[in-house]
């Protein structure tokens, strides 16, 4: 038997960058596609939509949880890649303190009034 040359077609390599990872309550953050070969490109933002094209426009995240943000290109002859990072939101905590009024110079002590989480959970 004769041997058969095969042809193995070079894929787009998928690659992005954010500019915030991580944060409080809420993160905004903006994301910069730096893939090679690509010809398209599909974001997936899981709960927060989808967005067709090489630069989404900035996204916001909204409630504590580890949120996959995953971008698959194709190159000119159809073979795709894909990457995917993760965006963290922590819980927002606030507190509240109180204190007996005091002259300058005197010690005094505070009260914690308050710890408050404020979590958002999605049911899909």
């Amino acid at each position: 038997m004769a041997p058969v040359a095969v042809e193995v077609l070079p894929a787009s390599v998928s690659e992005f960058s954010t500019d915030t990872v991580e944060g409080c309550g809420v993160v905004n953050t903006s994301f910069t596609e730096s893939s090679q070969d690509a010809i398209s490109w599909e974001w997936d933002f899981g709960i927060f939509g989808d967005h067709i094209g090489q630069n989404p426009p900035q996204k916001t995240f909204s409630g504590a949880g580890t949120y996959p943000v995953t971008l698959k290109t194709v190159n000119s002859i159809g073979c795709g890649d894909e990457k995917t990072k993760t965006v963290t939101v922590y819980p927002e905590v606030f507190a509240g303190f109180t204190s007996d009024p005091v002259c300058l110079g005197n010690e005094t002590n505070f009260i914690d009034q308050k710890v408050q989480v404020s979590i958002e959970i999605f049911i899909l």
